[in-house]
């Protein structure tokens, strides 16, 4: 019958390509259960989230915020973003979370964040 489809051009190739996938399923189903028989099957490595450093409490961080901010200069903004960077989950995190800092101390850091974000662009 293979000799007949083959002589059909597409049909012909259609029909090579169909034993082909079937030698392939009958590889990888060999594979499998030769994993399955295995005493020690190989366990996935889930790797560990980075650690957040300790985060100081809330009054500390209003006052070196409340610092940087008032020195009202792009570089203090960008250093106390890159300072306090990998607390950024516990500085704004998403709700129902409530961050330390105080809402004037957020939409200042936006706003400073934004405008230097904009001067670039331009």
């Amino acid at each position: 019958m293979r000799k007949d489809l083959a002589s059909h051009g597409d049909i012909g190739t259609l029909a090579t390509s169909i034993a082909d996938l079937q030698k392939q399923v009958a590889a990888l189903t060999e594979q499998l259960s030769r994993q399955a028989a295995s005493p020690n099957p190989p366990q996935p490595h889930t790797p560990m989230p980075p650690a957040q450093p300790p985060m100081p409490p809330a009054h500390v961080l209003e006052d070196v915020f409340l610092s940087a901010l008032g020195d009202q200069t792009t570089s203090a903004t960008v250093n106390l973003v890159n300072d306090h960077w990998s607390m950024t989950q516990g500085l704004l995190p998403l709700p129902p979370g409530k961050s330390p800092l105080s809402p004037a101390i957020i939409l200042t850091l936006l706003h400073r964040v934004g405008r230097k974000s904009i001067a670039k662009s331009k």
